[in-house]
């Protein structure tokens, strides 16, 4: 099998001059896709609800929810890069309707004028969500869902109507499903990006429960590495991908790395779940922990950023940025 490093070239020239359309262009994984594919020579047209874009590639400010403005956008594509969705513990708790409206009516729309338009390819952002408390870790792709959140139910039912489309229509497809990424840009509504903006105001981070949770947290280029793999590969056509680190770790390991990182080390503030703004504990998983052998075995992935390496460079933005 290829490097990495070859699999990545390679897939680099599949989409030099490639018409692309990333749904929810302005996100945060998404933003650095179209970066990444900026670099590669594709021709890349955004999609998103908000209204401000100052950058210098097509814009087309529309609601997935609109089938309209989804068919034009669509149309004349080659390849679709699915990422515009509600997310957020707290948004979903907020408005469950709106999120299954645009996280699986926003996907089934972007089938339906795949399959109109004859796209070759429609590559949707799921999550590691779908698995709950998953019942084998690390977590395979072909573990048995039991999401517990609306988003991660949004997201399951995403992936079955593409499924669907596949087998009914021959719509080819790729899933990728996300593990805590985290990166340069990503809003204050995640646990990294959370506890570096406690440290930068020198306060201590806030954790819910015990602190011993644990996660693998995937960094935002291992991410877009990936996802273009995927994408790019035949191999991935019709296939799920978990996309994931390399590294455990426990929250209040990590609020004390930050902190260390930060040169502001703080213990960790404790709560109870149920506070303002939390999901309840009933909702909470324990163990989030991917295996990506699927990923490295047939598309040759490999984590490259290590969590030290990973956290450093976004203090090192948030320091700057924030």
């Amino acid at each position: 099998m290829p490097t990495m490093t070859e699999g990545l070239e390679k897939t680099a020239a599949t989409f030099a001059n490639r018409k692309v359309l990333v749904t929810g262009g302005l996100g945060f994984i998404a933003g650095h896709l179209v970066n990444r594919l900026k670099e590669w020579g594709a021709n890349v047209t955004l999609m998103d609800a908000r209204s401000e874009y100052d950058g210098d590639l097509e814009y087309i400010q529309g609601d997935v929810r609109d089938y309209a403005a989804m068919s034009s956008a669509i149309k004349g594509q080659e390849v679709i890069f699915h990422f515009a969705s509600i997310l957020g513990v707290e948004r979903i708790e907020q408005i469950p309707l709106d999120v299954m409206d645009v996280n699986l009516g926003g996907t089934v729309n972007a089938l339906k004028a795949c399959t109109e338009h004859g796209v070759k390819r429609m590559v949707l952002t799921s999550s590691s969500e779908i698995y709950g408390e998953p019942r084998v870790i690390p977590t395979p792709e072909d573990t048995l869902p039991s999401p517990v959140s609306v988003y991660g139910v949004s997201k399951l039912a995403a992936e079955t109507y593409c499924q669907g489309y596949a087998q009914q229509h021959g719509l080819n497809y790729t899933a990728v499903r996300y593990f805590n990424v985290y990166g340069e840009g990503q809003a204050q509504e995640f646990v990294i990006s959370k506890f570096l903006a406690r440290f930068a105001e020198g306060l201590p981070p806030i954790i819910f429960g015990t602190g011993e949770q644990v996660r693998t947290y995937t960094y935002v280029s291992d991410a877009i590495d990936c996802t273009l793999l995927a994408a790019g590969s035949d191999k991935g056509v019709n296939e799920v991908f978990n996309i994931g680190g390399a590294e455990t770790i426990s929250l209040i390991e990590l609020a004390r790395l930050i902190g260390e990182i930060s040169g502001k080390p703080m213990e960790p503030e404790f709560r109870e779940f149920g506070d303002t703004g939390v999901r309840e504990k009933g909702r909470e998983v324990f163990a989030r922990i991917p295996s990506v052998a699927k990923a490295r075995s047939v598309l040759g992935y490999r984590s490259r950023i290590g969590l030290r390496e990973g956290l450093t460079r976004t203090y090192d933005w948030y320091s700057k940025n924030a």
